[in-house]
């Protein structure tokens, strides 16, 4: 029997001597409920437009062997005429990446040294990223060091641009062991999900061979990109639009969709994120809280590059270069194609999202402004081991403790157009095993049984009531138990009311009363002020105050350290319910309420933001066949 796209199935298959069973269910949380494809022509014009149909597309979310900490994230090919179902993705076992991928893609993408499949008849190619070579004492490495100077030589880059003030300031919180830990307060507590609009120009199509193909790329990418997400940061990947090209490339670009042209070595990678910029300028606020774009077209060895901590930026700006030349600016990000694709749009997405490449042993030692993330306060480099390591070597689906406390810092006051997923739905299906009670389900427990809970039939046990947080021994706890311990001075713990299994609504302390012994208000739930603020944003940048003459503004910005005549304008706004101007509250990114001064006027000057590149090195020693 087919299966369909809302089945829930183990996949079940042996790769290197390992039994492997996924089991899977779909992934509603993918495509926003209106999500749009649109197909345009060389010349940018829309050849046609549709709404996403999630029933085309077989893409499924899970875990390996039945273990919780080991995700799945699978497509499905809708060909299913073969024998073997055909399908992609990636999924881990004991802390190792396993990558699956048709023939084709696999010749596609394989680097010069990678080992080629010898079985013309292979469907599938499976490879782990423990097999992968490193190559950090070849010839190729050196690249960073020789750039030396250059606009993309991402050390110089930081310093000279601290140095002129023209920056988007980074953080992170410095990490108080030598032990690696995640700060990960200020990332949601429920889960969330960033809508992104992604989109494909004719060389990526061409390389794909047809729009269906890299359309099916593209869903897989974001699919697997999804999980490190998930696992991390309490956040979704979806897709609300798709743009893709035909696979033909103009011979003459249109200005207004300029991005859409072929690999040129007078056009490069940087080039194409600031037209994309420009593009995406054009469609305002749409819903997408990211655009992405996905090209063949590196430059060298330069395969992504995004613009520093632009969540929700939908807006474009102008960025005045030293040699008179422009940039534009938006919340943007540009990968191209490789073999673990998903891994560079992964690592893009980070620096929308506020983190910055990892230390690396070339960057170490360093002190106070390195502009790069380190290991902890007494371990400078990474290890080249976690995602946001500079090239996309890496052979982990982590992002180090350092770009976990960045995210998380910056999270709250960028993310604030982020979807909670009750405000979407996956059809007229409930899901038993994702863990939410939904309608038509007595219980959720998972994927395993609970004691009060089968996880196969989402049926309770037998004389159990309930299997929620208000239940005790499977049936209603007393009134008065503690079912959501409060998390920060500015929560309330909730308690059971003794009649529901149902734990009541999570609330907050209102906006404004004291905490911290008066020295701070609460603001959604966070104890906070418009200085601690600013000193999470760029403590290691020694930033610790907000600019004192702009209080009416509820863009962030602080006091420059070098110069306090200065301050520096953040990405990002201040947290709902932050004090501004006289008795105001911000409420996304606006001063309201009785006696507000006037609103922030228009900045014009230094205001730059940083593009972050990612190199490729390293080759596959090891494939598996299928």
């Amino acid at each position: 029997q087919a299966i369909q796209y809302h089945d829930q199935f183990n996949l079940e298959f042996t790769a290197f001597d390992k039994s492997i069973s996924l089991s899977l269910s779909p992934n509603f949380d993918l495509f926003h409920p209106d999500a749009q494809l649109t197909v345009f022509n060389a010349d940018g014009s829309p050849q046609t437009v549709e709404k996403v149909v999630p029933h085309e597309y077989f893409v499924f979310k899970g875990h390996a062997n039945n273990k919780e900490h080991q995700w799945a994230r699978i497509l499905l090919r809708k060909d299913l005429e073969h024998t073997t179902p055909i399908f992609e993705g990636a999924f881990t076992v004991d802390s190792d990446i396993y990558h699956i991928k048709t023939a084709p893609n696999y010749h596609l993408t394989k680097r010069s040294d990678d080992p080629v499949s010898m079985n013309q008849q292979s469907k599938m190619i499976i490879y782990r990223d423990s097999d992968q070579f490193m190559v950090e004492d070849q010839e190729d490495f050196g690249l960073l060091e020789k750039r030396h100077g250059k606009k993309d030589d991402i050390i110089n880059a930081f310093s000279n641009l601290w140095e002129k003030r023209d920056i988007d300031v980074f953080s992170a919180v410095a990490v108080p062991s030598s032990s690696p830990s995640a700060v990960t307060q200020g990332c949601p507590t429920a889960r969330k999900i960033a809508y992104m609009g992604a989109a494909a120009d004719c060389s990526y199509v061409l390389s794909y061979g047809s729009v269906r193909y890299a359309k099916l790329q593209m869903i897989n990418d974001w699919n697997v990109a999804s999980a490190v997400y998930e696992k991390t940061f309490n956040v979704s990947l979806g897709l609300i639009y798709l743009q893709i090209s035909v696979p033909e490339c103009p011979a003459k670009p249109k200005s207004s969709i300029a991005w859409n042209q072929g690999c040129s070595n007078y056009y490069s990678i940087n080039d194409r994120l600031s037209d994309f910029s420009l593009w995406r300028g054009t469609k305002g606020d749409d819903g997408a809280a990211l655009w992405h774009l996905m090209t063949k077209c590196a430059t060298g060895v330069k395969v992504g590059i995004a613009w520093l901590s632009q969540l929700c930026e939908t807006q474009v700006s102008q960025q005045i270069e030293d040699d008179g030349s422009y940039e534009w600016v938006s919340g943007t990000g540009v990968s191209s194609i490789t073999r673990d694709e998903w891994k560079v749009v992964a690592h893009e997405v980070g620096h929308g999202f506020g983190a910055i490449h990892d230390c690396t042993s070339r960057m170490c030692p360093c002190k106070g402004e390195c502009g790069c993330c380190p290991l902890s306060d007494t371990v400078c480099s990474a290890g080249d081991t976690y995602l946001m390591n500079p090239t996309s070597n890496v052979s982990t689906n982590d992002f180090s403790p350092c770009s976990v406390s960045d995210i998380c810092n910056t999270f709250p006051n960028i993310g604030y157009c982020l979807k909670l997923p009750d405000l979407r739905t996956g059809g007229s299906f409930s899901l038993c095993g994702n863990g939410i009670l939904e309608p038509g389900e007595e219980c959720d427990s998972g994927l395993t049984d609970s004691d009060c809970c089968y996880a196969r039939t989402c049926k309770l046990k037998p004389n159990a009531i309930c299997d929620n947080q208000c239940c005790l021994n499977c049936t209603i706890a007393p009134k008065e138990t503690i079912c959501r311990p409060a998390v920060s001075e500015c929560d309330t713990t909730e308690y059971c009311t003794g009649e529901s299994s149902q734990c009541p609504v999570d609330l907050f302390d209102p906006d404004g009363s004291d905490c911290a012994n008066g020295t701070m208000k609460c603001a959604s739930g966070i104890c906070t002020s418009r200085d601690q603020q600013c000193m999470a944003r760029g403590l290691r940048q020694n930033i610790s105050e907000q600019c004192s003459f702009q209080k009416d503004s509820c863009l962030i910005s602080c006091t420059d350290p070098k110069d306090p005549r200065n301050c520096l304008m953040l990405s990002g706004m201040f947290l709902d319910g932050t004090e501004c101007g006289l008795a105001g509250f911000c409420q996304k990114g606006t001063c309201v309420g009785t006696g507000a001064l006037n609103t922030l006027k228009a900045w014009t000057a230094q205001n730059k933001a940083i593009a972050i590149p990612v190199y490729i090195f390293g080759s596959i020693g090891v494939l598996l066949i299928i």
